[in-house]
């Protein structure tokens, strides 16, 4: 494999000649916007409203699940989550199926810290099996206290809040 995805200035969505597939799925948003708040601790769904998916990988992205054919697969991604105190945790969630696939990392913070206690975080998400019929998957995210998932400073430009990569084999 070259690493690269496609062939010479391609841009496919295959890496090179292997048959592997690639999409990016993420939620963008103007700049300096709160995108999720949720302070009951339980998992909230996460909007994505950007694909990146050359190759058409992806069958459909609707009510915030996006939905892929069997195969063998690698999804990863993150929530970026700004927090004054409390916790927040990432899962990836088997709409078809009710149930979770993968709890992602938990970040935690007392509060306590520097410029008052306000903390941020990329909370991984990371699995890789088999799925054997066509599902529909979730991002979500667990926020406690006064956490969210944040659009990020006033900069002027587009802020991905989170990402979903989702690579099949």
């Amino acid at each position: 494999m070259s690493g690269r995805v496609g062939g010479a200035g391609s841009k496919s969505g295959v890496i090179g000649n292997s048959g592997v597939q690639v999409a990016s799925l993420r939620q963008e948003n103007s700049a300096g916007s709160n995108i999720a708040q949720n302070t009951t601790g339980s998992y909230l769904v996460l909007d994505l409203n950007t694909s990146y998916d050359p190759s058409n990988l992806i069958l459909g992205i609707s009510s915030q699940r996006f939905k892929i054919s069997p195969g063998r697969y690698s999804i990863s991604g993150y929530v970026e989550v700004i927090g004054a105190a409390g916790d927040a945790a990432s899962a990836l969630y088997d709409y078809t199926n009710s149930s979770y696939i993968v709890y992602g990392q938990v970040a935690y913070s007392s509060g306590s810290g520097t410029g008052g206690g306000y903390w941020s975080s990329h909370i991984p998400v990371i699995w890789s099996g088999n799925i054997n019929v066509t599902t529909e998957i979730e991002l979500r995210a667990r926020f406690s206290e006064a956490c969210y998932t944040a659009g990020g400073p006033n900069f002027g430009h587009v802020n991905v809040a989170h990402q979903i990569n989702v690579i099949k084999f």
